[in-house]
């Protein structure tokens, strides 16, 4: 109907209803709203619309992730990375059980002159630690892990692990091993010792003889590695200790946390300050004392003897030297490389 007819329907209606006041009433003045056309959306445009729709929230996502991208990386790149990590910690942590099961005994000092004297009790069983941050905490440059078919009749498979040390001096080990099963049976070589090995799905386990040995328990996450190490003794636990690796603009860095059967508790934060010197934050609990604080480690050669020395600074400029550990001979753990692993001589 259009809008003359509309109005000639007004009209009659007003004619019948109220004809004396017709001249009243201006027809011209009234306006009439025009219809609604419904435009219909067809299914092309709705499938643009969800596309679009789409690619904003994937868009959204991924520049969220850009903006919340951590400097931090995988720590550990390989398999083969991991099993060089476990073997060389574990062979420095069985290396010098003795030294620590030797020392761990010893009172707290409670004559307190310097933040030295709070902590010198303890630095011997630190010095283990201490050792395996010396070759894995560094920048990732200066770690080489190399894998080859091995040199040796009875391994198939050679990793070759080279590090510097805080005298800047380049540390190497071979790390032998065959798989079969997806079970490992190997040896790490250093020099004229050697220690044996196995891994499965569980753990990897390092012994000294039968009864004695370390075993690792790999708990790694997305962001970091972390390693569970248990020394037992004679088949009894001694000490665990946990060792977590990071990453951080290309610098590794760890956390231990050493704990005995007797309750003493060393944690240790450990990173390179330069490629001598190395920062440690500790915290130590034994008995009802706790404390806590950070020293510099660097190396040095004694004048008298000669021989490499830890020197530990500490934040109040108090300092201590003690002999840097060096392999145990004979008496200490330890197998010639002609020797097999207990109960699995080759």
């Amino acid at each position: 109907m259009n809008h003359k007819d509309i109005k000639n329907k007004i009209k009659e209606s007003a004619l019948s209803e109220m004809p004396d006041v017709l001249h009243k009433i201006n027809l011209d003045s009234i306006e009439i709203e025009p219809e609604q056309v419904k435009t219909k959306i067809n299914s092309h445009f709705n499938f643009k619309l969800a596309f679009t729709a789409f690619l904003l929230i994937i868009t959204g996502f991924f520049a969220f992730q850009i903006f919340n991208i951590s400097d931090t990386s995988y720590p550990l790149e390989s398999d083969m990375e991991v099993l060089a990590f476990e073997t060389i910690s574990s062979q420095a942590l069985l290396d010098y059980a003795l030294v620590e099961e030797t020392n761990l005994s010893n009172p707290l000092s409670m004559l307190t002159q310097s933040d030295a004297n709070d902590a010198e009790e303890y630095l011997n069983t630190m010095t283990p630690l201490i050792k395996i941050a010396e070759l894995m905490i560094n920048n990732k440059d200066s770690i080489t892990y190399q894998e080859y078919d091995s040199d040796l009749i009875d391994y198939e498979k050679r990793i070759h692990f080279s590090a510097y040390n805080l005298s800047n001096e380049i540390i190497e080990y071979d790390i032998y091993y065959n798989i079969q099963n997806e079970t490992i049976d190997g040896q790490i070589r250093y020099e004229e010792y050697a220690y044996n090995f196995t891994k499965d799905n569980e753990s990897l386990k390092m012994f000294k003889n039968d009864n004695d040995y370390i075993e690792v328990m790999d708990n790694m996450n997305s962001e970091n590695h972390e390693f569970t190490y248990t020394y037992f003794k004679s088949q009894t636990e001694e000490f665990s200790t946990k060792i977590k690796m990071l990453l951080l603009n290309e610098q590794y860095q760890a956390e231990f946390d050493y704990e005995h059967k007797n309750g003493m508790k060393i944690g240790l934060l450990m990173k390179r300050q330069n490629q001598t010197t190395m920062d440690v934050d500790y915290h130590i609990e034994d008995q009802s004392e706790k404390f806590n604080g950070r020293f510099n480690v660097d190396t040095k050669s004694d004048e008298t003897t000669g021989k490499m020395m830890y020197r530990f600074i500490f934040g109040d400029s108090s300092s201590v030297e003690m002999e840097k550990p060096n392999r145990p001979h004979h008496s200490m753990p330890g197998n010639s490389p002609e020797q097999g692993p207990p109960g699995h001589n080759h």
